[in-house]
């Protein structure tokens, strides 16, 4: 079997607070552990993910929070995006007054009743590619049910010429504590090349005081593997653009060299 480079990079947030912890992979070969850095090899992907004040974080506000992946070493990766978004037993309460809606909305007043709902709301800059918007029942792959509230935009990308973005492949309602996303990057990244932002902005939603206690965290956990000499069952990966099929097949790969090297 040839070998394949892999490399693993992972962040987490208190709060909204994205922490960048950078992981580089190498399929076969030993892994070392310091200070949060985990080398297996020497291809390199870095996350970015901007700045922010957790001090300013409270229920309602928008935060700038843009996460993307650059391409810092020096062979072409595909690279994907893990998105924890995690939840609670909370009661959504609305953020502003909507007096054409049916009934009513008031600033402040429940939504519904208190049921698991995720805590956080994404958004995008309308002036970068193609937003989507995920629904419960936008997706037909997920695993599981969920019948709280989704609200996540995203730059999504297609095989249309010029429009580089991302293509959700999973959904995973399951988790007692978050709902897992997971989407690729339909261009193959070259050295020193970056992804457009995942999404741009995060909001705590609102809901009523005391239902959440304690910290809660955004996970997002970037992979990415060589794509010199990748094969996948006769699917011609030389293409300018991935579609759904292609990225899922890559994914399995990832999937497979995560197992095996753990």
């Amino acid at each position: 079997m040839k070998k394949r480079r892999l490399l693993i990079a992972a962040a987490l947030v208190s709060v909204l607070v994205l922490t960048a912890i950078r992981m580089t992979a190498s399929y076969l070969t030993d892994v070392e552990t310091m200070n949060n850095v985990i080398t297996i090899g020497k291809v390199n992907i870095t996350l970015d993910e901007g700045s922010f004040n957790p001090k300013t974080s409270v229920p309602g506000r928008v935060e700038v929070k843009a996460p993307k992946l650059k391409n810092t070493g020096g062979k072409d990766e595909y690279v994907f995006i893990k998105l924890l978004v995690p939840k609670g037993e909370v009661t959504l309460l609305y953020e502003e007054n909507n007096a054409s809606a049916s009934p009513p909305q008031v600033k402040g007043t429940p939504i519904d009743g208190k049921k698991a709902q995720e805590l956080f709301r994404f958004l995008t800059d309308p002036s970068i590619g193609t937003d989507v918007r995920i629904t419960p029942a936008s997706f037909s792959g997920g695993t599981g049910t969920y019948a709280g509230d989704i609200d996540i935009t995203y730059h999504a990308g297609s095989d249309n010429p010029g429009l580089g973005g991302w293509v959700l492949l999973e959904e995973d309602f399951t988790g007692a504590d978050n709902d897992a996303y997971i989407f690729g990057y339909n261009k193959k990244l070259a050295p020193t090349d970056e992804t457009v932002t995942l999404f741009d902005k995060v909001q705590l939603k609102s809901f009523i005081d005391g239902e959440v206690v304690g910290a809660s965290e955004i996970g997002v956990c970037c992979y990415g593997i060589q794509a010199d000499n990748l094969e996948l069952g006769g699917i011609d990966l030389n293409v300018d653009y991935l579609d759904g099929t292609r990225l899922n097949g890559i994914l399995s790969i990832v999937k497979n060299k995560l197992a095996g090297s753990a």
